[in-house]
């Protein structure tokens, strides 16, 4: 990543303060565990002659902390279509669980709903490289944070349980990668 990287993301205004809200309370819970007390500046600034809006990120030193920050901010950018019933439905990151491979078929999978997405399993890896998700089988990647738990099971396979309830079988092949980007 280099520091003369600027993103850029046009969004409605409520989606961006939603977004700003949501990253200032991620950081400010997150450096206050880490290390007692905010040690980044955040600066947020509103007016309606910007025009598009633009985030900026200034540093010094680009640690762990800055590139799961950086790489959020970039999953945003990133949006697909789905394909349920017929219709045709522009899905947010944020809402994807996980994507399945089934019969050389992706889907993908939210809270309650499925649909199928035209890019195969391994253009969504490559894409989504530096956003919060992880190949954890030959056929499903997942989405880290709508992980609720994560334990061990036999022949050095995991369980990964998700939010709403799903129950996700993390290969031994795939299990480097997860732990890595999972940080256990």
């Amino acid at each position: 990543m280099r520091p003369e990287n600027i993103f850029q993301h046009r969004r409605c205004s409520f989606s961006i303060i939603y977004y700003l809200f949501f990253i200032i309370y991620y950081l400010s819970a997150a450096l206050l565990r880490a290390f007692g007390g905010l040690c980044m500046k955040l600066v947020i600034k509103q007016s309606d002659g910007f025009g598009e809006s633009e985030i900026s990120v200034k540093y010094e030193v680009l640690d762990d902390r800055l590139e799961n920050i950086i790489s959020y901010i970039q999953q945003h950018d990133f949006s697909l279509y789905g394909v349920k019933d017929g219709e045709k439905k522009l899905i947010s990151l944020d809402d994807v669980f996980y994507f399945d491979c089934t019969d050389e078929r992706t889907f993908i999978y939210l809270e309650s709903d499925v649909y199928e997405c035209s890019l195969k399993l391994y253009e969504l890896e490559q894409r989504l490289a530096g956003a919060n998700f992880v190949r954890i089988s030959k056929s499903c990647i997942v989405n880290i944070m709508k992980l609720d738990s994560v334990r061990p099971l036999l022949n050095s396979r995991y369980e990964a349980k998700l939010e709403n309830g799903e129950r996700l079988i993390i290969s031994r092949h795939y299990l480097p990668g997860f732990k890595q980007k999972f940080g256990i």
